[in-house]
């Protein structure tokens, strides 16, 4: 019997241990880069990395888009993430996304592959939250349309909030 318990607790074991190789998606790479948008005194910018990302809920591994933004209005700096940029964001996970040091997670969505979408772009004046759609241009790789959104479900950030943007919703940003 004894021998029987050793062998069951040798066989998940050594089920569990199997390492998993992380699919490469080319995809993203072309979202890989600084984007920026000017517009007289207002600046905003951010750098988008692949990072290879561990799924707590799934114990899996899969490439990402993660970010850093900056954000500049009538000359003065609004909020910024770039004292973190190049951070691993397995470092940043936290239940409560207090303290997010890449502000940007996502990846690409459309079946043509010209639409990132990011489930996480952390505002780091409201304390909130927010969707971001990156869509690529028609015939352009070098131009991109942001659109923020205010995220659907039960919580979608501190109370007297919802439906307030600190930063641009709508713009066209160039990748540099």
């Amino acid at each position: 019997m004894k021998a029987i318990i050793i062998f069951i607790f040798s066989f998940f074991l050594a089920k569990s241990s199997i390492a998993q190789t992380v699919t490469p998606n080319p995809e993203l790479d072309k979202f890989v880069g600084i984007w920026r948008w000017k517009n007289g005194t207002d600046t905003m910018e951010i750098t988008l990395q692949k990072q290879v990302y561990f799924l707590q809920f799934t114990n899996t591994y899969s490439e990402i888009l993660v970010g850093w933004h900056r954000y500049i209005k009538n000359g003065t700096l609004q909020q910024s993430s770039y004292q973190y940029l190049g951070r691993d964001v397995n470092l940043d996970f936290n239940d409560n996304s207090i303290d997010l040091k890449s502000t940007l997670g996502g990846m690409t969505y459309s079946s043509n592959n010209r639409q990132a979408y990011f489930y996480t772009f952390w505002d780091l004046s409201l304390h909130k939250n927010f969707n971001l759609w990156l869509t690529l241009l028609p015939n352009s790789t070098t131009q991109a349309n942001w659109v923020l959104k205010q995220p659907r479900g039960l919580y979608t950030g501190p109370e007297g909030l919802n439906g307030v943007f600190s930063m641009p919703k709508n713009l066209v940003l160039t990748k540099l």
